[in-house]
């Protein structure tokens, strides 16, 4: 699927789902973890790797904590982040 380009506007609509996830959900949710994600892909395509890998490594964190070791988001998380941390100088 070919994206909108439209990173900027995503960027402030992940964020604010971030801060109603803290609220809501609580920090330790895999939902919450799955925006952490979405925002870090999203700052990785704004080439903004440092957070974008900040990001995926949180996320990673939680979903390691909260789901089963072979759950197929833990796969994408850590196959997200390999591809931060091969852009990294």
């Amino acid at each position: 699927m070919k994206g909108q380009g439209r990173y900027s506007e995503a960027e402030a609509l992940y964020r604010e789902a971030i801060e109603i996830g803290a609220a809501t959900i609580g920090t330790a949710h895999p939902n919450y973890a799955s925006r952490l994600g979405n925002l870090g892909v999203n700052m990785y395509y704004q080439e903004k790797l440092a957070e974008a890998c900040a990001l995926l490594e949180q996320a990673l964190v939680i979903r390691k904590a909260a789901l089963p070791a072979d759950h197929p988001e833990i796969a994408v998380n850590e196959a997200n982040l390999a591809v931060v941390l091969t852009k990294l100088p």
